[in-house]
């Protein structure tokens, strides 16, 4: 009798986790499986994630593409990391949308297709996705996938820069300082060298300091150019190297030192800076 009873419990509660299971919302699954993942439970965080992709969750879809992208508790799998984001995308996830795009792009997981690309970068960048706009921009840029239209690549730049996106506003300060697709604008090209300068990005702290060094669009101010392009320079630049050097050469904004101009223009020369390896030449002679 006991062995009845104790067979009848063990189904009852089987049956129970089962309509619980059913019951449970895709977004308890997901909900679960980020509490498993912030207490480095990643494996069965995982198998949340995959429930809650299953049942819809766009999230969860775009979640677990990821995991298989990066190999994160599974085994690398671009083929799913790309059907997984193509779920999400379809749903309408702005980033799964980006992400496809950059698949489609790069041929990870898809054939490469770059029409398909700029098609999956466009409709995040419509949903207002910096990364997307910037990556159309450069689309239109270079021609990739459309026609090159360089006014069309500046639109989505700007919605990109307008939003703090430090690669746009590098990009948009590059296309004012040369007149591409839009009026030439060295004091505009500055200003947004200067926003995406002070994100960190290498290539515009130079251009920074190139317009303090040369007066473009700024008042000619050495020290300025110093500061940037140490900055840059730091951060590997050659042509900011080549410029520091050339600082300490002639005391432009630092006191005059050979010594710390042979090492920046040997830093710029080691990566193929011909201005620098010239210069070298001459100062050995």
């Amino acid at each position: 009798m006991n062995n009845i009873r104790n067979t009848l419990t063990t189904i009852t509660l089987a049956v129970c986790v089962a309509l619980f299971a059913a019951g449970c919302s895709p977004e308890y699954y997901y909900e679960k499986g980020e509490e498993l993942s912030k207490n480095g439970e990643y494996n069965k965080a995982f198998e949340y994630y995959q429930k809650a992709a299953k049942k819809g969750y766009a999230q969860a879809q775009f979640t677990l593409a990821v995991c298989y992208f990066n190999g994160d508790n599974v085994e690398k799998d671009l083929s799913e990391a790309a059907k997984w984001y193509r779920k999400a995308a379809d749903q309408g996830f702005a980033e799964a949308q980006y992400n496809l795009g950059l698949c489609y792009f790069n041929g990870d997981g898809v054939e490469k297709n770059l029409s398909e690309a700029v098609k999956w970068y466009r409709k995040a960048a419509d949903q207002g996705l910096a990364e997307a706009q910037c990556n159309l921009g450069v689309c239109y840029s270079k021609g990739y996938g459309v026609e090159k239209d360089l006014s069309e690549a500046v639109i989505w730049f700007r919605k990109a820069a307008d939003q703090g996106f430090a690669d746009a506003q590098c990009m948009l300060g590059f296309y004012y300082e040369y007149g591409y697709g839009v009026e030439k604008n060295l004091s505009e090209a500055a200003k947004w060298f200067r926003k995406a300068a002070d994100q960190e990005i290498a290539e515009a702290q130079c251009a920074l300091g190139v317009c303090y060094y040369q007066g473009d669009g700024v008042e000619k101010d050495y020290k300025q150019a110093v500061k940037w392009l140490r900055k840059a320079a730091d951060q590997g630049i050659a042509e900011a190297q080549y410029l520091l050097g050339s600082c300490y050469f002639n005391g432009y904004g630092v006191e005059k030192d050979l010594a710390e101009a042979v090492i920046w223009l040997r830093k710029a020369a080691d990566q193929g800076n011909a201005q620098a390896q010239n210069a070298l030449r001459k100062l050995s002679r």
